[in-house]
């Protein structure tokens, strides 16, 4: 299980806007590349985007991610479907942050119960430290630029 926190400059409400955005979703989530459709019903439970993702160059694969739960503005899971690798669950829990109109954002992502990737989790979750900690860095900024000043 990978987990990485960071704290972002904006609301609880504010930062949980722009993650339950699935077109900002490319913007902050290393290997990303674009929102291709979202389901008409999109945030109800069990809702989801369609996503390319992809590492390197025009090579994408088309997945999807999945709304589990959600309970504003504290926390949202969302299922990621990894075609053909296997399914990686994401818990984002946000808390007021250290000072007014901050937020610390604690995301924890490890393979779906039942997935193929399960066995593998020992060796992916270095890999995922890593990508999360560039995909929070990258959402830093994208809030920054990206909410209102209050």
């Amino acid at each position: 299980m990978s987990r990485n926190r960071i704290e972002l400059p904006a609301t609880q409400d504010a930062v949980f806007d722009v993650l339950l955005d699935p077109y900002m979703f490319p913007k902050w989530v290393v290997g990303a590349k674009q929102t291709r459709t979202v389901d008409p019903d999109w945030p109800r439970i069990g809702s989801a985007f369609h996503h390319a993702s992809g590492v390197a160059g025009d090579v994408t694969l088309k997945d999807k991610t999945e709304l589990v739960e959600m309970s504003r503005p504290q926390s949202l899971v969302f299922q990621a479907y990894l075609r053909p690798i296997g399914i990686v669950r994401t818990s984002l829990f946000l808390e007021p942050g250290s000072s007014p109109n901050t937020t610390r954002l604690t995301m924890i992502e490890a393979p779906a119960p039942g997935t193929k990737m399960r066995p593998f989790t020992r060796f992916l979750d270095p890999l995922l430290k890593i990508r999360n900690h560039r995909s929070l860095k990258c959402l830093k900024k994208l809030v920054r630029e990206s909410v209102p000043r209050t």
